[in-house]
């Protein structure tokens, strides 16, 4: 696990993830890779470099209940070290509907999900890539859903240590969620998900990543949006508002850090037979 090139207080934090998620069967049996992509994720959502992550790396049996133990167990352990007060600040999130699992930095998403709608742009989606459109709002179910985990964010300090979303009983609505608790400056909002989307659509791919030293490196996110519906909005999807948007954001947070840590945004253009939403 040792890494000189992490900063002091992230290498702590991924030491004692490690150390509990080996108690967990379930968690043993995740390949040695897979794990410490997991471990450094939510290593980097505990030190609020990032709001949220979506596990979508590993798959699990019950993870409702293993991911709600693995945060009780990691409050317990870091009650008694140098870094006590982290995991108060982390809560696994479970969408019930297309059963994906997040963990969430709850003052940044508590900070992030009351301005959501001032940096985060919605694109609406169909399965004719011609009828793409640049929404004025998000679908209501998806506010429903954010309004109602927000206030399960606020009311009980610390939370629980898992908090299912409610008003989400949808997968179309799941999507768009998903893309505001990862701070995804694009959101899709498909009509279906009976067809594959984006199939063989130009987009412009931003992936962020964050490198300690010269030996490690980590995508902290990656997203898409379609290069021509960005050519059409530049002030809300253009590659000029999309980067400042994301160097604004972390460059803000990565500061607090004294060790080095540098970020990059690779920009590049695709065409793929589909885009996982």
């Amino acid at each position: 696990m040792a890494s000189t090139s992490v900063p002091e207080r992230i290498e702590t934090i991924r030491r004692l993830i490690h150390d509990s998620i080996v108690k967990f069967p379930e968690l043993r049996k995740v390949s040695f890779q897979r794990r410490q992509q997991f471990i450094m994720d939510l290593a980097l959502v505990a030190v609020a470099l990032r709001a949220g992550y979506l596990v979508d790396n590993i798959a699990i049996s019950e993870q409702e209940s293993v991911f709600s133990d693995l945060i009780s167990a990691l409050r317990l352990a870091s009650f008694f070290t140098t870094i006590h007060d982290t995991f108060s600040h982390v809560v696994h999130v479970y969408e019930p509907t297309s059963e994906q699992s997040f963990f969430l930095n709850i003052p940044i998403s508590v900070e992030r999900l009351g301005i959501w709608t001032d940096c985060t742009s919605f694109v609406s989606l169909a399965p004719d890539p011609s009828t793409l459109s640049l929404m004025h709002k998000p679908p209501f179910s998806t506010t429903l859903a954010l309004e109602s985990l927000l206030e399960d964010l606020i009311v009980q300090v610390p939370p629980p240590p898992s908090i299912p979303i409610k008003s989400c009983s949808l997968l179309k609505t799941a999507v768009p969620l998903a893309a505001i608790l990862l701070e995804y400056p694009v959101a899709y909002t498909p009509e279906t998900l009976e067809s594959p989307f984006l199939c063989n659509v130009p987009l412009d791919v931003y992936e962020c990543v964050v490198s300690f030293g010269e030996t490690t490196t980590h995508t902290l996110l990656k997203f898409s949006c379609p290069s021509e519906l960005a050519n059409q909005h530049p002030d809300a999807l253009g590659q000029p508002y999309i980067k400042r948007l994301l160097k604004e954001r972390y460059l803000a947070r990565i500061h607090r850090f004294k060790s080095e840590i540098t970020f990059q945004i690779v920009h590049t253009t695709e065409q793929l037979d589909r885009v996982a939403l």
